[in-house]
């Protein structure tokens, strides 16, 4: 799962922590969502540009809260 991966830098436990959070859950089921419809219409650039900025966001916040990034 992307979630897991170095660019959003969830371990298994954080993981599972976001799956028991269901407004959190779907927060990032709507990125991903949203990320596949941009790749549909404008191609693999946009949807790519749009997820930087959107990470980007999520590590500052991340910062904020203590969390890890």
């Amino acid at each position: 799962m992307a979630l897991s991966t170095e660019l959003w830098g969830l371990d298994a436990s954080e993981l599972y922590e976001l799956q028991q959070d269901e407004q959190e859950w779907s927060v990032q089921l709507d990125l991903f969502y949203d990320l596949h419809q941009l790749w549909l219409k404008h191609g693999f650039m946009r949807a790519f540009r749009h997820l930087m900025n959107k990470i980007s966001g999520q590590q500052q916040l991340l910062k904020l809260t203590g969390r890890r990034a």
